[in-house]
């Protein structure tokens, strides 16, 4: 796979939602990009990805989520980001194995500070009683 670069526009365009998603000194960006191994650049909404694909998709719906948890009241710490990660990365692994669970069709329980997502079968049948 070649390294491509793709860019994603966040709506509506929220100077305090992006400054949250972004993180001091753009420390959230940074610990995505570095987990994900992409480079993520930002002018105001526009984000240029770069790096590959399927980390590309991956960081895109890292970002498009967070953004919109934000604007929903959330809010973020390194915890949260590395587990936005690490969700998107159980999907990917779960798809690339044509794997079929639950999880996939799971909503996500927002807390103040951060959103948790069933992961497991029983974890999903506990959340749908």
């Amino acid at each position: 796979m070649d390294s491509i670069s793709s860019q994603l526009v966040l709506e509506p365009d929220n100077p305090q939602h992006l400054a949250a998603l972004s993180g001091q000194f753009n420390e959230h960006l940074s610990l995505i990009a570095k987990q994900l191994n992409v480079g993520i650049t930002n002018r105001g909404n526009v984000f240029q990805i770069s790096g590959k694909t399927p980390f590309i998709d991956d960081a895109k719906s890292i970002l498009l989520s967070l953004y919109q948890d934000i604007s929903g009241g959330l809010t973020l710490d390194a915890h949260g980001i590395l587990q936005y990660v690490h969700n998107a990365m159980n999907e990917r692994s779960a798809v690339d194995n044509k794997q079929t669970s639950h999880t996939s069709s799971s909503e996500n329980i927002l807390t103040h500070k951060l959103s948790i997502t069933p992961r497991k079968g029983n974890q999903q049948h506990y959340v749908d009683c």
